[in-house]
């Protein structure tokens, strides 16, 4: 020390301590009678298992230490601050931290990460200080979490501002050496976060587009004759369809059962089907029914002649004399047929549908209906009745055919008077 300024003389250095000192490092007594332990430069490649009893502070600078195995001694627990500057710390082994540390130095160690033990172990301490700096830190995607946690726990890290990392800047791979708390998070890895981003909006879209499809079989299956009665009104042609053998002989599209009360409902749908594309052909008894014959006769005829039934019930038609008898047989003509032949067009109020007879009842509860003057109520009926088109016939000529059939049957019914 010759030469040396009283004050720059360090205490440490000029009281020798000698009981259980390692060989080639030097102990040194504290003032509070704690242990120094320097084994700087001893060329050592593995901790020293004795320690002086009431270590302290342990300076392990320049030597070759790679693996961090602390001895599990009551002297190594309780050591406060550790310096392993300057060797070759392996960062994939398992770190065994001592219990008590409070300071740990690490740098030139050419560590590319810090290990998850020693994370751990500084998250949870209340005091704590680490030096990292001067190491091989590369900020890429793999070293990004290591970003999280230094963020969180920065008051913890010494020096925080010389902790540098290595990363790329542009596409020519250019490495230029970065203040790791300056490096922001999106810059640890930009293809990855664009990869990413990219997955993103693809699942996302396909996610809307799967919302979408569910969503619409939804409301499909909900509103399912509706929409095919609205495409139907709307484009006709698609729903051409051949008309089957048990229907190519019926003269009528459909039958109309109804009560004389509701004469102006009859009125109306012969208005709006007969009358307009596709032009249905209809049957009711005031004007297609022949005289003379038994009414019976007339209804079984009426069904089996018509490859639908209209039912328009009201309160006056559920107390005609005939309903039950129609209703009947329309029931028993789909059930032969196994085709679906009864629409049911519910006008005004009906009574409680428990004191309905229970065939009505059936009926009601196990068939959609139609309600007079709803919403798409035409669109409805008409899909409901027969819509398939013959491809032969323009729409002039099968008007044509109508108007020729009514007048030949007015013709008959003017002879059968006579």
């Amino acid at each position: 020390m010759k030469d040396r300024k009283l004050v720059n003389i360090n205490l440490l250095h000029i009281c020798p301590y000698y009981e259980r000192c390692p060989q080639s490092c030097f102990c040194y007594l504290h003032e509070d009678n704690t242990v120094l332990v320097n084994c700087t430069s001893a060329n050592l490649r593995t901790f020293p298992v004795i320690l002086p009893p009431k270590t302290s502070v342990v300076h392990m600078t320049n030597n070759s230490i790679s693996d961090f195995q602390i001895p599990q001694t009551a002297e190594w627990q309780n050591i406060t601050y550790l310096n392993l500057d300057n060797n070759n710390l392996n960062p994939w082994t398992n770190w065994i931290i001592p219990f008590g540390l409070e300071k740990l130095s690490l740098r030139y160690n050419k560590l590319e990460f810090i290990p998850e033990s020693l994370l751990r172990h500084v998250t949870a301490a209340t005091i704590f200080k680490l030096d990292i700096r001067n190491n091989s830190f590369t900020c890429n995607c793999s070293f990004r979490s290591f970003k999280y946690w230094f963020t969180d726990n920065i008051k913890k890290i010494a020096k925080s501002k010389d902790v540098l990392c290595s990363r790329i800047i542009n596409n020519n791979n250019t490495k230029v050496l970065s203040v790791l708390q300056d490096v922001p998070v999106d810059a640890f890895c930009p293809q990855e976060d664009e990869s990413k981003m990219k997955v993103a909006i693809i699942a996302t879209t396909l996610s809307f587009i799967c919302l979408v499809i569910i969503s619409s079989t939804v409301l499909y299956y909900r509103h399912k004759k509706l929409i095919l009665a609205f495409l139907y009104s709307r484009y006709p042609s698609i729903f051409r369809f051949t008309v089957s053998s048990i229907d190519e002989d019926k003269e009528y599209d459909a039958f109309i059962s109804y009560s004389n009360h509701d004469r102006d409902c009859v009125f109306s749908l012969i208005s709006e089907l007969e009358d307009k594309y596709p032009f249905f052909k209809l049957c009711i008894h005031e004007r297609d029914w022949l005289p003379g014959y038994p009414i019976l006769c007339q209804i079984e005829n009426s069904v089996k002649n018509s490859k639908k039934t209209i039912l328009i019930m009201s309160e006056e038609f559920l107390k005609s004399f005939w309903f039950e008898t129609e209703l009947q047989m329309a029931y028993l003509q789909s059930l032969e047929d196994r085709i679906e032949r009864i629409i049911i067009i519910i006008k005004g109020n009906l009574p409680p549908i428990d004191t309905l007879p229970l065939d009505i009842q059936t009926l009601l509860k196990t068939k959609t209906y139609l309600i007079w003057g709803e919403r798409w109520f035409w669109e409805k009926l008409r899909y409901a009745l027969p819509h398939y088109l013959p491809t032969n016939m323009s729409d002039s000529s099968r008007k044509m055919v109508k108007s020729v059939d009514g007048m030949i049957n007015t013709f008959v019914l003017s002879k059968t008077e006579q």
